[in-house]
């Protein structure tokens, strides 16, 4: 500790030097297209002081003394801007971002003079306004000014996205497999063994620069998605030097002060969210399947296991925590070099205690369970990013990007109830898990002016890899017979070979996927009269490589074996090593063959894209995208591979009409695709003892082509504000769906189906308006905005032809998305303040299987949420926020009388799930140097 405070004291003390003199800096853009300006003479007036606009439009001024200063902007074919009263401050960088606008032909020289304020307002509209494709974008500051700690929790304020899980994207009410998400511009892996989601919680949302959310295709862009194309850009060269702590504390209403329960198998490196391998098979325990092994060997290698079945009460929970340390520089090299780079380290830790129920009734109205249950769970959050970017000149530029994350749980629940599957009575059933997802992203890329005419080549060498490891989730189930109520409690362990995977077992898990990419793109702008044009061709390619390792494992009882002294006893005594024999307890296996499976996929694409202004006013981005995707699966032995290759021709078109200077009308047509996942394919069974569902793939599962037609009508007014109305239709072939089963086994199962058909209409509303119109001269007014957001989405699902069609709407496909805010932010005081409302429809969990289980349900469910921010001296800042104050029910059900709602009336619906996640309360503290 005393290293590291020596350290961070010479590096604080070393910056302050440079802090002596300010700096201006910013971009500059064109105000009809939007599009960065290179080579743009950016000079303090009345001096020979300045520099020109690299690649991406930016300048930098170093070495100024506080004051203010006027700045000239000059750039050939467009008229010159002087910008006045630009006030610098030692140790502060002031940004000043522009928009310049092409000059008429017929005036020889013409200057504006404009105010720094205004003119930041107005490159924002002229970034926003003249987007190619239909995307929300949502800052880096404005995720600031929310509550939200990490990127899961931020990306719902977009329009039409929501948040399933506090941490799975659903845009436009589409479910997570209809999205995709790239970070610093590479494809992010899936992060769940048994969906194709990413887990957008590992990103703390204080290290993002923007999201954004495209909601169009254009031929640059990956084509597998309908619902939206997420792009994460992580923070890169800083235009100051920094050094920022931030450290926070927090509690959950539902959980402090309870009692929390524990997993007995502990590691000592628990607190950063790894298993150090305590959890792991001993090493002596046989590596191929107990199958094959003698009942002698079985009993001697069922010795190995540890005895550490059940749960400890380790007394009261504990308030959450988080820290942050980031750092950041920038070097000038050269007469036009600049090296920079951030550096952040971020962790987390996460208590909740959680009562909920879990109900499943038959379509006759016959219940399989029933169980109350309590679960404890610790997360944690911690990561490294590292981003360097050298800008070799003002036309060359390239940077090396890096994040690595963990995020781990480690639960544990306490459940009693009544199973008429097995007709059991559940006594004290404890269920300990543990599973960590380490994510390590590494990007190089390129961006380089090669001619003064505008060509332009960007390259991006990209890894991804990702581990998921969840070893040692262990359960044990005590019971009665529902038939015999009065009898004593005991384990439920089957007697035989054959474990049950209902019963007392073990079950180890791991995923391994490494991702590598490839892009180059060209582009070349050029005029066909006084109208700039613009063409774009790239080559793209991604290769996936998965491997998926488990075995699952329990416990059995010989035929003879009947002392019910032992079974009676503490659960740390029945498992004893004394009782595991070939004439008492032995550990049997049932893993098959094809639960463990390896796969490769890979993505050639080529794409060609235009970008013409036909008129003054009309724009129209168009052209084509050809992908390859071959999938290679193999799993076990004797198990066919799956062998597919998907080839597709995806046409796209984006036209924009600019009715005035701050009024658009979009128009939208794509071909896109939804390919089945390596997990759907699998023909892996897997059972999730906590939902107590099943899981298995289907290797005949085919792809989803998908129609997407938008139309938009946007108003960019002033003051960042903004009021847009959106139309979409997408029509699904072949969509695919979880439906419910039960299995001859009597296992109720969750698979992977081909639907024949699906459609979706809706309806985009979105505002964002001051309330200073109200009164010219308040300052209160000016200081708040309101927005908002509203999706409606019609869906329908065809099932079935003629006579026996019918409808219903798609899996995870929410009728509406509402989101509300009202934010007040005063600069001088430093005061902020953000309140936030969210609500989405109800949607369906689980397609049910007719005639056996009803389809299931998410309950719609208000959430608010609210921050205060204050400033204090110069660089300090406290935050206040509670999230979830409302702290309405969370509630998946079966609707039984089929009238769109939750009605537990007399005849009417069965609950599935049901639980309060509780409020939040949190305080946190960051200082910049």
């Amino acid at each position: 500790m005393k290293r590291f405070t020596l350290i961070l004291t010479a590096l604080i003390f070393s910056l302050s030097i440079f802090a002596q003199t300010g700096k201006i800096a910013g971009k500059v853009v064109d105000q009809k297209s939007g599009e960065t300006l290179i080579g743009v003479s950016v000079l303090i007036d009345g001096t020979m002081r300045g520099m020109q606009t690299d690649l991406d439009g930016l300048y930098q001024i170093e070495g100024l003394t506080e004051g203010s200063y006027i700045l000239n902007f000059s750039y050939v074919g467009y008229t010159t801007k002087k910008m006045s009263n630009v006030v610098v401050k030692n140790g502060a960088t002031t940004n000043v971002d522009l928009a310049l606008t092409e000059a008429s032909l017929t005036i020889e020289a013409v200057t504006v003079t404009a105010t720094r304020k205004k003119e930041a307002i107005s490159t924002v509209l002229a970034i926003q306004k003249n987007s190619v494709t239909l995307s929300d974008v949502l800052s880096g500051e404005t995720i600031r000014r929310s509550p939200d700690r990490n990127v899961g929790n931020a990306i719902k304020r977009i329009s039409g996205v929501t948040i399933q899980d506090n941490k799975f994207p659903i845009i436009r009410g589409l479910n997570d497999r209809y999205n995709i998400a790239f970070i610093n511009g590479v494809p992010l892996p899936s992060t769940e063994p048994d969906r194709r989601a990413f887990s957008f919680d590992i990103f703390p949302a204080n290290l993002i620069d923007n999201i954004v959310v495209n909601k169009a295709a254009t031929p640059d862009m990956p084509a597998d998605f309908a619902g939206g194309l997420i792009q994460l850009t992580t923070k890169d060269i800083p235009d100051e030097n920094f050094v920022q702590v931030q450290l926070g504390v927090g509690f959950n209403s539902l959980t402090v002060g309870k009692n929390f329960y524990d997993s007995r198998t502990k590691s000592s490196t628990d607190w950063l969210g790894l298993d150090n391998g305590a959890r792991n098979l001993p090493a002596k325990f046989p590596t191929e399947r107990l199958q094959t092994q003698t009942t002698a060997q079985k009993a001697e290698a069922s010795k190995l296991i540890a005895n550490d079945w059940g749960l400890t009460n380790r007394g009261s929970s504990r308030p959450s925590g988080n820290a942050q340390l980031s750092t950041g520089f920038s070097k000038k090299i050269g007469a036009e070099g600049r090296f920079g780079g951030i550096f952040a380290f971020n962790y987390s830790n996460n208590e909740r205690v959680t009562p909920i129920n879990r109900q499943l009734y038959t379509v006759a109205g016959d219940f399989q369970f029933n169980y109350d249950e309590t679960r404890f769970s610790n997360t944690y959050l911690n990561g490294l990013l590292a981003n360097f970017s050298y800008k070799i000149n003002d036309y060359n530029k390239i940077s090396f990007k890096n994040n690595f994350n963990i995020s781990s749980e480690i639960s544990s629940i306490l459940r009693g109830g009544d199973n008429l599957v097995t007709n059991r009575q559940e006594v004290g059933t404890s269920i300990a898990r543990f599973q960590s997802n380490k994510f390590l992203t590494s990007q190089v890329s390129g961006d380089h002016l090669l001619s003064e005419n505008g060509l332009k080549i960007r390259w991006t060498a990209g890894y991804n890899d990702i581990e998921r490891n969840a070893p040692n989730w262990s359960q044990v189930i005590l019971s009665r017979s529902l038939d015999y109520p009065n009898e004593a409690v005991r384990v439920d362990i089957p007697r035989g070979n054959i474990p049950s995977p209902t019963g007392v077992g073990k079950q180890f898990f791991k995923l391994d996927e490494t991702t590598y990419v490839g892009n180059l793109e060209l582009s070349h702008p050029f005029k066909i009269g006084s109208l700039s044009q613009n063409i774009k061709a790239g080559l793209n390619y991604t290769k996936r490589e998965r491997s998926f390792n488990t075995r699952l494992i329990g416990i059995t009882s010989a035929l003879n074996f009947v002392d019910e002294g032992v079974y009676n006893s503490p659960i740390e005594k029945i498992f004893s090593p004394d009782n595991f024999a070939t004439n008492k307890f032995s550990y049997g296996e049932i893993t098959a063959p094809n639960d463990n499976y390896k796969a490769e996929t890979s993505n050639t694409a080529a794409f060609l894209m235009f970008n013409n202004a036909i008129t003054s006013k009309f724009r129209l981005i168009w052209g084509a995208r050809y992908e390859q995707y071959p999938i290679l699966l193999t799993s076990g032995e004797n198990i066919k591979a799956v062998d597919v290759k998907f080839s597709n021709l995806l046409p796209s078109m984006n036209a924009l009409y600019s009715l005035t200077d701050k009024t658009n009308i979009r128009f939208s047509a794509s071909k896109t695709v939804s390919r089945p996942d390596l997990r759907e394919l699998a023909p892996f069974f897997f059972y999730d003892v906590v939902n107590s569902l099943g899981k298995r793939g289907n290797a005949n599962l085919t792809q989803t082509d998908i129609t997407n037609l938008d139309v938009k009508y946007e108003i960019f007014p002033e003051g960042g504000q903004l009021f847009s109305i959106s139309a979409f239709y997408k029509h699904f072939k072949n969509p695919i769906e979880e439906v419910l089963s039960v299995q001859s086994i009597g296992n109720i199962d969750v698979q992977f189906i081909n639907a024949p058909s699906a459609r979706n209409l809706g309806l985009e509303f979105e505002m964002r308006k001051s309330l200073g119109f109200i009164s010219q001269g308040s300052t209160l007014l000016n200081d708040i905005t309101v927005f908002g957001n509203l999706a409606l989405i019609n869906s329908q699902v065809k099932l079935g032809s003629g006579a026996t069609s019918s409808t219903r709407p798609l899996q995870g496909q929410s009728p509406y998305a509402l989101n509300l805010g009202v934010q007040y932010n005063n600069i001088e005081s430093g005061l902020n303040s953000t309140l936030l409302f969210n609500q989405i429809g109800r949607r369906i969990t689980f397609v049910g299987d007719e005639g056996q289980f009803p389809t299931t349900w998410d309950n719609p469910r208000p959430v608010l949420d609210f921050q205060l921010g204050k400033k204090l001296l110069k660089s300090a800042e406290l935050k206040f926020t509670i999230g979830d104050i409302l702290n309405k029910p969370f509630q998946t059900y079966q609707d039984i009388n089929n009238n769109r709602k939750y009605d537990t009336k007399s005849g009417g619906d069965h609950p599935f799930i049901g639980y309060r996640p509780g409020t939040t309360f949190a305080l946190s503290f960051s200082y910049k140097l």
